[in-house]
């Protein structure tokens, strides 16, 4: 019993005594749950870096290929590369159920967006849905999650207007035939006058190849919104052709 009740007994000392809370991200103690200095550094630096100014894919002066041809969203934003701490962070939210992750995660997306002229007068927050069997495995879409934050930080609504009709294989390793097929008829949205002339952020935990966010951004702009800026956690690394295909 008495070692049941440890963690236990641990946990609820962690927030009486807050001076001990880690940094949620890398786990430095003592910064009373905030992300700490290093994570910051972090951060402001991965802001700083050259990317692509549509997709944010880190290392283009220009645009990246799989942006030369006009797509479905205008401008795509991550707080960070897929790796390091991003990575980390999203393992522990997605598959070890650490909801709590959210919070803090929903803050750096929105400084992201206060950030990029291409998001001012958005009106409206949009999660990326996923499929019935991500929910039974994880019990909670992470995208909304996020979401739900995020709109609270801006001070914006939220609808989760798109819904996943079904689960699809991923998209990073998929030629553009094979992905176009992949994903159809993989979304569909209710209730389009919630989205009719409405500048939306959509709102998904990686942008890999951006498959899914073009294809989201199409059925919402179909549907009647005035334009879709997508922002994401973490935005996938390494080269992409002109199909969005990532090059091994």
């Amino acid at each position: 019993m008495g070692r049941l009740l440890r963690p236990v007994i641990k946990e609820i000392g962690r927030w009486l005594f807050p001076e001990e809370l880690p940094c949620p991200f890398c786990g430095t103690v003592g910064m009373k749950w905030h992300p700490c200095p290093t994570c910051r550094r972090q951060y402001k630096l991965m802001r700083q870096q050259q990317h692509c100014p549509r997709c944010g894919r880190l290392g283009y002066q220009g645009l990246c290929p799989a942006c030369q041809s006009k797509g479905y969203f205008q401008v795509a934003r991550g707080t960070g590369p897929y790796g390091g701490i991003w990575q980390k962070v999203l393992y522990e939210f997605k598959y070890q159920g650490r909801r709590s992750l959210g919070w803090h995660m929903a803050h750096w997306l929105a400084e992201t967006v206060l950030a990029e002229p291409g998001f001012k007068g958005s009106q409206l927050v949009v999660p990326v849905p996923v499929g019935p069997q991500k929910i039974l495995e994880r019990k909670f879409n992470q995208s909304a999650v996020l979401a739900e934050h995020l709109a609270w930080f801006l001070h914006l609504p939220v609808e989760e207007v798109l819904v996943r009709t079904r689960d699809t294989r991923p998209q990073s390793k998929l030629g553009r035939v094979a992905r176009l097929y992949n994903l159809r008829d993989a979304f569909s949205l209710f209730n389009p006058d919630v989205v009719r002339e409405r500048k939306i952020i959509l709102v998904d935990d990686v942008l890999t190849t951006g498959a899914t966010a073009e294809e989201c951004s199409r059925i919402l702009l179909a549907a009647g919104a005035r334009e879709v800026n997508v922002i994401t956690w973490a935005t996938g690394q390494g080269e992409v052709d002109e199909n969005g295909t990532k090059k091994l």
